[in-house]
């Protein structure tokens, strides 16, 4: 899953995000849109990308700045089992 926050730090208004992502070949992965950027503000987002490793009670356990490898993404996740 991924969350996008339009308009919020530099990012392009939710209508020109829309019409980017229709033309991207995604369409198993599910985005939810933060237009107010509150999620943004809560995990500390200050820069694209940045990852959220959140547990199965819901708790945010990592925030990571920065590109990540799947491989990179699948050890970090491991690690939270």
């Amino acid at each position: 899953m991924t969350v996008v926050s339009p308009g919020q730090k530099g990012e392009q208004s939710e209508e020109a995000f829309k019409k980017w992502y229709q033309g991207l070949d995604y369409k198993a992965l599910p985005v939810l849109l933060d237009p107010s950027g509150q999620l943004l503000a809560s995990y500390g987002v200050r820069s694209y990308p940045t990852q959220a490793f959140i547990d199965k009670e819901g708790k945010l356990v990592k925030t990571q700045p920065g590109f990540m490898d799947k491989e990179t993404i699948l050890e970090n996740l491991k690690t939270m089992n």
